[in-house]
């Protein structure tokens, strides 16, 4: 499956499309099974909560499903039939990633971590960075990345199985205890 943001709508009738709360600004997203026939392809529409600015689309890598950001607002819909499975519960989000081979997309605000199934938020972590949190590619196991601590990025790495973390962000989280 293929999954891309579109930089315009595509023109009318020329590919199904599926509505997800979708008024005034939204984020366009194509959808393509790589199927030269009939059906192969459609395009979802999803509601912006211009919160964020942020728009991406993070395909699961466990099944054919996928992680739709739009202007911070999250919707994992099924790639295949467009079925919306369940819309996050945080407005804000700025970026996620697939864990390979996993029914498992973690995603972030700027300050807390998400970790969602095809069905449903399996895990939220407390507040891990003052203001920014990067991810480096996963692993089936373990996230890296890091945080802002106000001065500095902090490494992390996050045990996916137990959702406990190996390094980090106690050394960020520690800064901000400060204030």
């Amino acid at each position: 499956m293929n999954a891309e943001i579109l930089a315009e709508p595509p023109v009318s009738g020329s590919i199904p499309e599926r509505w997800y709360d979708a008024t005034g600004d939204c984020v366009w997203v194509r959808f393509d099974d790589g199927d030269n026939g009939e059906g192969g392809a459609w395009a979802g529409v999803f509601g912006s909560s211009r919160l964020t600015g942020r728009a991406s689309v993070t395909l699961f890598g466990g099944g054919p499903w996928a992680l739709v950001i739009a202007g911070g607002r999250g919707y994992v819909v099924d790639t295949r039939t467009g079925e919306l499975r369940h819309r996050t519960e945080c407005d804000y989000l700025v970026d996620a990633i697939a864990v390979p081979g996993r029914d498992l997309v973690v995603a972030c605000d700027f300050t807390d971590l998400y970790a969602y199934s095809a069905s449903a938020l399996v895990w939220r972590s407390d507040r891990v960075a003052l203001d920014g949190i990067e991810f480096d590619p996963a692993g089936p196991r373990e996230l890296r990345g890091r945080v802002w601590g106000g001065s500095e990025w902090h490494p992390f790495r996050l045990d996916l199985d137990r959702w406990e973390f190996r390094e980090g962000p106690w050394q960020a989280w520690a800064w901000l205890q400060r204030f």
